[in-house]
Order: C-alpha cells, then sequence, then structure tokens
C-alpha cells in the first residue's frame, strides 16, 4: 500500500513507524500524508489516489509533465512515484489558506507575485502549447457530459436547475466565439488557483502554489479571474465577495509590478496596463464559471468524494448569466 511505496522512496524509513495523515476538503481526490513518527510535516510525502473517473477531466499524463516543469522554476515539490491510480510527490511546507485570508490586503501582493512568477515560465521543447486549455476544456468536458445521469435524484436535480444541455452547448459556442481574437497573451497557469491550493510558510513571507491538475497554458486572464472566483469559497460560494472595482485593480497593479520585476524589462506600471489586466480578469471570470459548471456536471455524474456537485454547478452557471451581458458590453467598449 500507500506505507509500502513511500518506504521505497525514502530508503531511511525502512526499520521506522510511519504515521498517515488524511487531509480532507479536496474535491476531486483522496490525499494522505505519511511519514515516520516522532519527526515533522516538513519530511512528509503525501500520496495522492485519483478520484474515480476523473480522468475525465484530467490528463495525468500532461499533470505530471507540468509539475516536472513546475518544479525546474522552483515551483512545485517533485513527483517521486507514479501508479495507476496516483502518485506520490514532495509536501510543500506551510499552511493552505482560507477564503477569509485571500481576500486580505496582506496575502494579494504574495499570491499575485507567485503566480506572476507562473506565468514568466517558458515551455520546454516536449510542452509547447497548443491550444489554451479553457478551449479544450470546454469543448472537451461539454462532449462527456452524459445523456442522462445515471442516478434517477441527479438526473432530477439537472432538470428542474439547469437548461438543457442544448443551451449549455450554446453557451459553451458563444463564449469561444467570445474569446477568439480576444487579446489575453498565452502562458503557463496553475488554473485552479481556490484558497486551500495555496500554501502559505510564515517563517519565509512566502506562498506557493499546490494541486496542479488543471494546471497549463492558458489565457493569463483565465488564472487571474478565476482565482476572483475563488474569494467567494467552495463549499458554500458567495459571489457577494467577488472583488469590487477597487479591490482588483490593486491587486492587478501588485501583478503587473510583479511581472516587470521578473523579465527586468525595466517598465514601469500604465494605468492601461491595468485598465487591460482588469477587462482580461472580469471576461475570464465569465469563461470560469461556465468551465466549472460543465466540471461540476461531471463530477456529479462519476465522482464517489460527497461534495454538492449540482448545487456548486448551479451556483457557476446562475452568476454566468448574471454576468454575461454586463461582461460583453466591457469587451465592446474596451476594443
Amino acid at each position: 500500500g500507500a506505507l509500502s511505496v513511500c518506504r521505497r522512496i525514502r530508503e531511511s524509513w525502512a526499520d521506522r513507524n510511519l504515521s498517515v495523515r488524511q487531509f480532507t476538503g479536496g474535491v476531486t481526490n483522496f490525499l494522505l500524508g505519511c511519514y515516520p513518527e516522532g519527526s515533522g510535516p516538513d519530511d512528509m510525502l503525501l500520496v495522492r489516489l485519483y478520484g474515480k473517473d476523473t480522468d475525465l477531466v484530467i490528463d495525468r499524463e500532461r499533470e505530471i509533465s507540468s509539475i516536472g516543469l513546475l518544479h525546474s522554476y522552483d515551483c512545485a515539490q517533485p513527483v517521486h512515484a507514479t501508479f495507476n491510480n496516483g502518485m506520490v510527490y514532495g509536501f510543500a511546507p506551510g499552511r493552505p489558506l482560507t477564503r477569509e485570508d485571500i481576500v486580505l490586503p496582506s496575502f494579494g501582493p504574495k499570491i499575485a507575485a507567485h503566480m506572476a512568477k507562473c506565468h514568466c515560465i517558458r515551455p520546454s521543447q516536449d510542452d509547447e502549447p497548443v491550444e489554451p486549455r479553457l478551449l479544450e476544456n470546454l469543448r472537451m468536458w461539454l462532449s462527456r457530459l452524459p445523456e442522462k445521469f445515471s442516478k434517477e435524484d441527479t438526473q432530477k436535480s439537472f432538470e428542474s436547475l439547469f437548461p438543457s444541455r442544448q443551451q449549455l452547448s450554446f453557451d459553451v459556442s458563444q463564449m469561444i466565439g467570445m474569446l477568439r481574437g480576444f487579446p489575453s497573451p498565452i502562458v503557463f497557469c496553475h488554473n485552479d488557483t481556490t484558497a486551500g491550493n495555496i500554501i502559505y510558510r510564515e517563517d519565509q513571507g512566502s506562498i506557493t502554489f499546490v494541486d496542479h491538475e488543471y494546471s497549463g497554458f492558458n489565457f493569463r486572464g483565465f488564472d487571474i479571474g478565476n482565482h476572483f472566483c475563488e474569494f467567494c469559497g467552495l463549499d458554500n460560494m458567495d459571489f457577494s465577495y467577488f472583488p469590487d472595482r477597487s479591490t482588483q485593480l490593486i491587486w492587478l497593479k501588485s501583478y503587473a509590478e510583479s511581472t516587470h520585476r521578473l523579465t527586468g524589462d525595466g517598465k514601469r506600471v500604465t494605468d492601461e496596463e491595468v485598465e487591460q489586466l482588469y477587462v482580461e480578469a472580469n471576461v475570464f471570470a465569465l469563461a470560469s464559471n461556465l468551465q466549472w459548471t460543465l466540471w461540476a456536471l461531471l463530477q456529479a455524474e462519476h465522482s464517489l468524494i460527497d461534495f454538492d456537485y449540482i448545487k456548486y454547478g448551479k451556483t457557476r452557471y446562475e452568476e454566468f448569466l448574471r454576468r454575461k451581458d454586463g461582461v460583453l458590453a466591457m469587451m465592446e467598449s474596451s476594443s
């Protein structure tokens, strides 16, 4: 089992008693931490067991490749082993942030700076971006939605809370059309910066991102807009917490300053640059809501994790509908 795999990776653990800690709160996989009794968590190895049918939404080979690329830039812990239904990788010491943390002015610049660092990662020769992950996910996840949910109560909930599959297909086509030619650079993105995927190391005052299942090359604006959606939480998502314009502009200026510092281009941040980032973030926050709606519906059919995917998907879809006209107007006025 997990302990024997960890002992093979860390030969010094062979004759030691190991403790196992189960992490909770994930909505895709099961996560265990293994470490020798009496040692601190910094020496922990993480064993992730993939959730049922998660290969429908996650390309595991690409995930491992992404972690390798991130590790080469000191942005992720290494993968030590893989097996049919999981992997073993290093533990990032620190504490996961909460929804209450990520809205604080003290954390915003740190998160923005680390996101900018990830966005400066250049692809390896084997990992040239082909299509932004958002477009790929929208098409693929829509195509994999069941014609009818296997559980009767899930099907009834879908019929009462969502429009037809044909309407979702129209929404996806319209969204892809809106993004065609929209100016947002393709960069290396985490694509899932929930509060719990952001680790704060207090002794260093540093931030890192974990859980890179959805990482890959994508529109810059998606990573930012998606993060703003995470201000609203996960279990009981409340879009009244979505950051207002002034809060976004402060965050975006910090991101732009970090980007210029990391690239060494010597440029100063301009109001026009921050305004462009603002438009990007809000366009892709809309796209984020549609993408995670499709994800939730797929998970409602396949996942064994105790999470109300239908409720989550409905919340995201309602926000997509509520924001759509305003975002279209913003795009027209900025073009």
